[in-house]
């Protein structure tokens, strides 16, 4: 699950509130350091449900709400720390990124109760690549004009780096040339998007 991504299409920024399984096994990085709530002692994990055969894996109403205050705090209060939340539903608990901050892994540990949550390490919070993205969405005209087809983008939830879709025609110029124009900090991971799909 995503709570907190931006995606950018045929030129409109948005911000997408997601609910839905996400593509990682919640596997820490090895160079994160994380801490747990007391909620993790004792994780409920949830019964698959096998639908036109694929399964998967429901986000319990509590955890839901969980995230969505600490989404609206985090973004409020602590701009400068929160950078996005992920669920791992399979496993029955979810992963909120950060640059490190005290203050706020209190206020984690406060609102999640039963709820198990994993705080890691961000190395950006989400204003931050925000501010990126919303430089590169109103580049598109500009960057379409040059041959280089960009048609979404949006942080990361885990704080690492802003997403650029770019069309296959202009991908190779594209990891060249948007660092030019923008610098390498932060990071920029520039992916094949294909073409956007009209509103």
């Amino acid at each position: 699950m995503n709570l907190h991504r931006w995606v950018v299409a045929a030129g409109a920024l948005a911000t997408a509130l997601v609910l839905a399984a996400c593509g990682t096994d919640g596997a820490a990085p090895d160079s994160a350091a994380e801490v747990k709530t007391d909620g993790c002692a004792s994780v409920s994990v949830p019964s698959p449900v096998v639908t036109a055969g694929a399964t998967m894996f429901g986000t319990s109403e509590g955890l839901e709400s969980v995230l969505r205050q600490l989404q609206e705090r985090g973004e409020i209060e602590f701009p400068d720390s929160y950078a996005g939340v992920e669920v791992v539903p399979d496993k029955g608990y979810a992963i909120v990124y950060r640059v490190p901050s005290t203050t706020f892994d209190q206020v984690v540990k406060s609102i999640s109760g039963r709820e198990c949550i994993h705080i890691r390490d961000a190395a950006y919070p989400a204003k931050v690549l925000r501010e990126l993205a919303e430089k590169i969405s109103g580049d598109f005209e500009y960057w379409r004009a040059q041959g280089i087809p960009v048609n979404s983008v949006g942080p990361l939830h885990d704080g690492s780096a802003v997403e650029v879709g770019v069309e296959a025609s202009g991908l190779e110029r594209a990891k060249v040339e948007l660092p030019k124009r923008y610098g390498l900090t932060p990071p920029m991971k520039i992916v094949d998007r294909g073409k956007a799909v009209p509103a």
